[in-house]
């Protein structure tokens, strides 16, 4: 497709939803850069059609203090849009806000809708708000994910290689590699980079390194974590499921202010090391090998059987995970516990 007519596309299709021309601009920009950027090995067409598909209403600013404080932007899958921080407009002539929708930009073209039962649906509505720290959150809660549910015709979004219905905690590891691709994009823009997500970032730098940049965003873009995974395995002989649970608990106890920021990224760093690829990426065997490796597939099928690998036969990671978990539910509880009885001093 040339450029002239997808821009026409995309413009006609987004004045459809009634999308301003500012929103518009952003995805027009970021359809050019991922062309030139990774036009050679990434479809294209398929990046257009997901985000016009996806893409419902204008870029927003978060409704609440709560997600101010907290976020620079949100990719919301359920309501088909993009939030941003309104105080990160304030930065020099909106670069940090560029930054940060294009991040977000990624997310949603990278998102893909598939089919979920009631009882899977109820299974991941039960786990949401297992994790839950108080009652009333868990009422809101359930309101909210029946309705975005409901309105996504029971689909359940999946975003790059983040599954949430069937675990959750390769969150970390997409963000990873959506940052590191959004450093590419801020650099083609002239833009400084956002600077989030530094310790996942360096994992996925790490991976593309190991299995090459092309294999890692091209099944990133086609939600192919069983992909990824086969190849870092090719490569390394081990797999990626050990060292993201690494990643996850040494961002945990980041967290908890145990860990800073510098000593997180000497020790992920250090991990690497039982990972090293002896044989550098460019020495690799053949072709014979390579087609092997892009022949894997990349459907959000394979994804959901990655997952259910790592649910049968990665105990060990599981279990890191539910420990990791019910630490944070305690520590939240006590926070909270803490809060109540400050506030019937007050009384």
């Amino acid at each position: 497709m040339e450029s002239t007519d997808y821009i026409e596309y995309v413009r006609e299709k987004l004045h459809e939803k009634g999308i301003n021309l500012e929103t518009q601009d952003y995805v027009i920009e970021y359809i050019e850069m991922n062309q030139r950027l990774f036009g050679s090995f990434l479809d294209i067409s398929k990046v257009i059609d997901r985000i016009v598909r996806n893409l419902n209403h204008n870029v927003k600013a978060f409704p609440g203090i709560r997600s101010i404080a907290k976020k620079d932007g949100s990719w919301n899958a359920y309501e088909h849009t993009i939030y941003t921080n309104p105080l990160r407009n304030l930065s020099k002539k909106g670069k940090r806000i560029k930054a940060i929708i294009m991040h977000e930009l990624d997310h949603c073209a990278t998102t893909t809708y598939r089919d979920i039962g009631d009882e899977e649906k109820e299974r991941y509505i039960a786990k949401c708000l297992n994790n839950s720290s108080s009652l009333l959150k868990r009422k809101k809660l359930e309101q909210y994910l029946n309705k975005h549910l409901r309105e996504t015709n029971g689909k359940f979004p999946i975003v790059g290689i983040r599954d949430d219905s069937q675990l959750d905690y390769l969150n970390g590891l997409n963000e990873g590699i959506t940052e590191y691709k959004n450093e590419k994009y801020c650099k083609f823009l002239g833009i400084k980079p956002q600077g989030s997500y530094i310790i996942e970032k360096t994992v996925a730098q790490f991976i593309a390194e190991t299995i090459g940049e092309e294999e890692l965003i091209s099944m990133h873009f086609n939600n192919d974590y069983e992909g990824i995974r086969n190849a870092f395995k090719l490569e390394t002989g081990k797999d990626l499921g050990s060292l993201v649970t690494r990643m996850n608990f040494i961002i945990f106890q980041m967290e908890l202010s145990s860990v800073p920021l510098l000593v997180a990224k000497r020790e992920i760093i250090e991990e690497f090391n039982n990972y090293r690829v002896e044989v550098k990426h460019e020495e690799r065997k053949d072709d014979t090998d390579r087609t092997e490796k892009t022949s894997r597939g990349t459907t959000t099928d394979s994804l959901v059987k990655a997952y259910a690998d790592v649910i049968i036969n990665d105990e060990e990671v599981k279990g890191a995970h539910e420990t990791i978990k019910r630490t944070k539910a305690e520590r939240e509880q006590a926070q909270n516990k803490g809060k109540e009885n400050s506030f019937d001093g007050r009384q």
